[in-house]
């Protein structure tokens, strides 16, 4: 495995991610027409991007430990779990359906996919950290089986085909549905590059779409394709758990969809974006100190 620390190409994607899903967000609540696989391409490059950093960070894991777990969730749950009361708080049941304290747990517990009335409750985008949650689990079983047997990718791809053809949607709660796309980024990372992209063909006959976001990681992944590093870059792709989280209640509430307890929409977009700023300092400290515990 050539690749060590840092890689800015990564910067790069995690940011073009982003930006894809911000932009569908904003294009579906402003009644613009756009397709809903603008928003896939990117969630999908997510997926990649993480099966790719797990296997350059952990090569060598092949059963789950709580070292490794504790701090894949602790880059998520403070962040989450905060941004959660933040909108749950600030905007009620404009954001959220059913009991708000329900609502609250089931998404603490990542099980909000069970209840029709909680999931895509309080921050909708969020579905995402489920099946992402899932796949950090799973991981060291994926990993273990994908170095043990050559033919484990190509099932297991074949298998997250026959999952998005079956359900015939852009978006899931289930980890199988995102497989695909996880054990690509493993592959790419093992320089397996070939078996990756040879099999990643296959999404086309379901969706030209599903087929992208495996081309330009693709591209993007190749040693010859030198980037030069940029500041701004790179600081946004820290970000980019924060942007996911934070930018469907700034946007609904910019465009007045939504507002806090009855204030006009720019002292809304005020205090919203105040308190944000609070608790994304908040989040960053109390990460910080529970990792390093």
């Amino acid at each position: 495995m050539k690749h060590k620390g840092n890689i800015f190409f990564i910067d790069i994607l995690k940011v073009i991610a982003i930006v894809l899903i911000i932009f569908f967000h904003t294009w579906y609540n402003l009644k613009k027409p756009i397709p809903r696989e603008v928003g896939f391409v990117g969630v999908s490059l997510f997926f990649i991007i993480s099966g790719y950093l797990l296997k350059i960070r952990y090569p060598r894991l092949k059963e789950l430990s709580s070292k490794y777990f504790k701090k894949r969730y602790l880059k998520i749950a403070p962040p989450y779990y905060l941004s959660l009361i933040l909108v749950a708080v600030l905007l009620g049941k404009q954001a959220a359906s059913g009991n708000i304290i329900g609502n609250l747990i089931s998404h603490f517990l990542f099980v909000d996919f069970l209840f029709l009335e909680y999931k895509y409750g309080i921050i909708s985008p969020a579905w995402f950290l489920i099946p992402l949650i899932m796949l950090y689990l799973l991981y060291p079983y994926l990993n273990k089986y994908n170095s043990k047997y050559k033919w484990f990718f190509g099932a297991a791809f074949l298998l997250s085909l026959v999952i998005k053809f079956h359900e015939g949607t852009l978006a899931s709660f289930s980890p199988f549905f995102f497989l695909g796309e996880f054990l690509f980024g493993m592959l790419l990372a093992q320089n397996r590059r070939k078996e990756a992209i040879l099999i990643s063909l296959f999404s086309i006959l379901i969706n030209p779409w599903m087929g992208l976001p495996f081309a330009i990681f693709f591209i993007f992944s190749m040693e010859k394709l030198k980037l030069p590093e940029n500041r701004i870059i790179k600081f946004l792709s820290k970000q980019t758990l924060w942007l996911f989280l934070i930018h469907e209640s700034i946007l609904k509430v910019a465009i007045g969809r939504w507002k806090i307890h009855h204030l006009n929409t720019v002292y809304s977009l005020i205090i919203l974006i105040l308190s944000w700023s609070l608790i994304f300092y908040a989040s960053k400290k109390i990460t910080r100190r529970l990792i390093r515990n």
